[in-house]
């Protein structure tokens, strides 16, 4: 049982908490996620069974798709449906046409302030542990891009201006902060009333899996829900190089190989017959590996 499950994360749970469920309805010890999704947000998280751990690292630089509900007028001291609110603007006026003209502008390279909320780390404790104390600490603007952003519905509710909107943007952007900045950008406040992850990488929100869909295709024995680990190869693609028996034992002891092939900066994907090995690097006339799977 190697490969990738594509989740469809419900709202509610943490990502560690559905990698626990997994790891008991699977009765597998070794598995883990591609990139955390806030306990209220849903949709995509990958999990990588076994040997598909060892691969999800080339999923953390994938491109990453959003749908999110941005409600205006309110301020709360998360950037999402779960803080206290702190600022309200009630007198708010947006139209659809600047709407859209901010969100086109938010398209391309940016720097954005991660958010107090988020797991990266400063003074040895993650943002949002010293969140948790009541702290609140500098934090550095990163480098993001917008790929794409699109407006699906603007509307009001109750008289509250709510936007639904699809972003497709690069790995380290947090949305409760762009839902923020185009709020801010629109001269009032705003917050993240919903996420839902749609895609990562290869991996779509239509293809995704519940705990229930999965639990029920285990105790029937069907194990279409795991995609291999080539899936990956393919995708990223690794150059393929088949082992001779020699070589195999060689690669399975460590050691590194002597091929000739043409000068590539690629990784290696080394297999034996059709089982993924291990994963190595070209240098010169040697491969050299970093990875092996046995």
């Amino acid at each position: 049982m190697d490969g990738f499950i594509n989740m469809l994360k419900p709202p509610g749970i943490t990502s560690s908490q559905l990698v626990v469920k997994l790891r008991k309805i699977l009765g597998q010890k070794k598995i883990g996620h591609s990139g955390t999704l806030d306990p209220g947000a849903a949709g995509v998280l990958v999990l990588g069974v076994n040997k598909g751990t060892r691969l999800l690292e080339y999923l953390l630089d994938s491109d990453k798709s959003y749908r999110a509900e941005l409600t205006f007028g309110v301020k709360t001291t998360t950037g999402d449906a779960f803080g206290e609110i702190v600022e309200q603007d009630k007198g708010c006026k947006i139209n659809q046409e600047e709407l859209e003209k901010v969100l086109e502008s938010f398209k391309g390279q940016h720097m954005q302030i991660p958010p107090m909320t988020s797991a990266i780390k400063q003074q040895g404790k993650k943002l949002y542990e010293l969140a948790r104390e009541g702290k609140s600490v500098e934090r550095k603007a990163r480098s993001i891009e917008i790929k794409n952003i699109k407006l699906v519905q603007f509307f009001t509710v109750k008289d509250t201006l709510k936007a639904i909107f699809d972003v497709e943007c690069s790995k380290g952007t947090y949305i409760r902060t762009l839902c923020e900045d185009i709020a801010a950008k629109l001269d009032t406040v705003g917050y993240m009333s919903f996420l839902i992850r749609t895609q990562i990488g290869l991996f779509n929100v239509n293809s995704s899996h519940t705990i229930e869909e999965v639990e029920d295709k285990f105790s029937k024995n069907q194990y279409d829900f795991i995609s291999p680990l080539e899936l990956i190869i393919d995708n990223k693609g690794f150059v393929k190089y088949f082992l001779s028996d020699d070589e195999l034992f060689k690669v399975l002891n460590g050691n590194p190989i002597q091929a000739e092939l043409n000068p590539t900066d690629k990784t290696i994907a080394l297999f034996s017959e059709q089982k993924l090995v291990a994963l190595g690097k070209n240098d010169g006339n040697m491969i050299k590996l970093n990875k092996v799977f046995k």
